[in-house]
């Protein structure tokens, strides 16, 4: 995400980590813990957490996946795959996390073609 439409705000957001790849569809993830709230490229820094994520513009048959993984680790595990179409939102719990958990999502056609993926939100674990 950009707060302006100029390059350095694209650059200043890109690096921040807040990217969508998209081919059309819209797809976000945020990550709750108590009253904190983390979104793409921020840090939660929970050992649990609720991940909402909300999409919009997405054609018929699609599937959405909400792929989790742990810092200096080559597994990732799709915690839920379901069939979405439209605009919708779901809430998942993601309980006991690891030390540098991660969460995305990604969105692909019937064909198994990507439609959108978002960048990881880090979920417990310092990051920096």
């Amino acid at each position: 995400w950009a707060e302006a439409l100029t390059p350095e705000a694209i650059l200043h957001g890109l690096r921040a980590g807040k990217a969508l790849l998209t081919s059309g569809p819209v797809l976000t993830i945020t990550a709750r813990a108590g009253d904190r709230e983390a979104g793409m490229g921020d840090v939660l820094g929970a050992d649990k957490a609720s991940i909402h994520i909300a999409w919009s513009e997405v054609p018929e048959a699609a599937t959405l996946t909400l792929t989790s993984g742990q810092r200096d680790s080559t597994g990732t595990e799709a915690r839920v795959s379901r069939p979405v179409e439209g605009d919708g939102e779901v809430e998942i719990e993601m309980t006991d996390l690891p030390d540098g958990a991660w969460c995305l999502a990604e969105l692909r056609s019937a064909d198994g073609r990507m439609l959108a993926l978002t960048n990881p939100v880090f979920l417990s674990g310092d990051w920096r």
